[in-house]
């Protein structure tokens, strides 16, 4: 009991020793210059993170699908498929709507298999 005290008390301490002596070396080493460069380092690292973390690519799929009459549509799923799926010669509903004659599908159903077909978008 008395050690994971000790011990809960003494990594705190060690860690920031720690930290003030890399910062003491590195002023030091290189003066202000030297430090204001890394924290600044640092900071950019931390804003390309949270830029970066918002535009996270999403998968596009484009599929062409024939209605009953023979006419051709233009299907774009974005997204990851979630459940269910569609291959060539699968018989599906499709909803979604329609963007300049390209639909942009937001689910559907395989009549084929018998399966929902269900997208997760990021």
């Amino acid at each position: 009991m008395l050690g994971l005290l000790i011990a809960a008390v003494a990594l705190p301490i060690a860690f920031f020793v720690l930290c003030l002596s890399i910062a003491l070396a590195i002023l030091r080493l290189g003066g202000m210059g030297l430090f204001r460069g890394f924290w600044e380092l640092v900071v950019n690292l931390i804003m390309w993170r949270a830029i970066g973390s918002r535009g996270k690519e999403e998968p596009v799929r484009s599929v062409r699908i024939e209605d009953d009459s023979g006419r051709e549509y233009m299907v774009h799923v974005r997204g990851d498929i979630e459940s269910g799926g569609f291959n060539v010669n699968d018989e599906v509903e499709i909803e979604g709507r329609n963007r300049g004659g390209t639909i942009i599908f937001r689910r559907g159903f395989n009549l084929r298999v018998g399966s929902e077909i269900k997208v997760r978008r990021r």
